[in-house]
């Protein structure tokens, strides 16, 4: 099953290419972090972090990218390769679906590599997201997601988070699910964006493998769009 999605992935960003227009258009991002959270979890035992990818859209809504960080377990990077379509149903309601690949170079036999597919509708500043892997190693998951964003004083942007992932068995210790939330401020000044977080989950330290990544962490971010 890993290597059909793996094939579906590929041929996935291949018809993507076919269909990409001349006026389809290319960013990158780089950022620099305290911290690597991913659901809540940090991905760096709570070391610096160091980000950045690249984007390719096109007008229709199609859209591939690809991108990358350092971690500190079985393996020292993630890359992540993803393809999907974004657009509005209503004047009022958008979507997004598609297909993230996570790799993890140098894992060895951890075989930490993963596939999803994700979906979610957005209305206003309020999204819900679902993300579904049935190759997590031998494990399934689903991410179910909601967020809400605005802005206060001063152009600065919040959002306010939050995520259940339930897997088909016990995952952390004697936990088969958990929950992570927080809250995030950003603000753009001469073309960089920072951002601080608050993020948290309900698991224990036993649950955790006997660490800290995830408990409630505080991170800083600074980002540039090239």
């Amino acid at each position: 099953m890993k290597k059909l999605l793996k094939t579906t992935l590929a041929t996935a960003v291949i018809s993507m290419a076919a269909v990409l227009p001349a006026q389809a258009e290319i960013s990158g991002n780089v950022s620099l972090g305290s911290d690597y959270l991913f659901r809540g979890v940090s991905q760096t035992g709570g070391d610096f972090t160091i980000q950045g990818g690249f984007d390719f859209e096109a007008e229709n809504g199609f859209y591939a990218g690809v991108w990358g960080s350092n971690v500190t377990f079985a393996a020292s990077s993630e890359l992540d390769l993803y393809v999907g379509f974004a657009g509005d149903l209503t004047d009022t309601v958008g979507f997004d679906i598609g297909i993230i690949q996570y790799e993890y170079p140098g894992a060895g036999q951890a075989d930490l590599d993963f596939t999803e597919i994700y979906g979610s509708l957005s209305y206003g500043g309020l999204t819900g997201g679902v993300a579904i892997s049935n190759n997590l190693g031998d494990y399934e998951s689903v991410y179910t997601n909601i967020s809400y964003g605005f802005e206060i004083g001063s152009d600065i942007s919040v959002s306010l988070f939050g995520g259940i992932t339930e897997y088909d068995k016990a995952f952390w210790g004697s936990e088969d699910s958990y929950t992570d939330y927080g809250i995030a401020l950003g603000k753009s000044y001469g073309g960089v964006d920072f951002a601080i977080t608050l993020t948290d989950t309900n698991l224990s330290n036993a649950d955790c493998g006997g660490t800290d990544d995830c408990d409630a962490t505080v991170s800083f971010s600074i980002s540039k769009s090239l």
